[in-house]
C-alpha cells in the first residue's frame, strides 16, 4: 500500500512527501535569507533584494511594489472582474 499525494501514488513511504532542495548561498553556504529594501545608486525606484542573511550576497531582486496586488486593487475600484472568461 502506498501514499496518495495529490494525483501521485508513492509506493515507497520514504519518498512521501517528495524531498525538496534547500536554498543555499553560493558564497558562504548559509541557508538563511532576508528581503532588504534598496534604492540602487542612479535608480529612481526602490527594489527588494533577496540576500543571504549571513554574508549579504544577493541572490535575487524584485520590484518594491507588488504589481499583481496593485492591479487587483485597481480592478476592484473599477468593478472589473479579472477572472472573467
Amino acid at each position: 500500500m502506498g501514499y496518495l499525494w495529490g494525483q501521485i501514488l508513492f509506493l515507497n513511504p520514504n519518498l512521501f512527501p517528495p524531498p525538496m532542495a534547500t536554498s543555499t548561498c553560493v558564497k558562504c553556504k548559509s541557508t538563511k535569507f532576508e528581503a532588504v529594501l534598496q534604492n540602487p545608486q542612479g535608480s529612481s525606484f526602490n527594489f527588494i533584494f533577496i540576500q543571504c542573511a549571513a554574508c549579504g550576497g544577493v541572490v535575487g531582486v524584485t520590484e518594491f511594489y507588488n504589481l499583481g496586488a496593485r492591479l487587483d486593487k485597481l480592478a476592484k475600484k473599477l468593478n472589473v472582474d479579472l477572472d472573467e472568461k
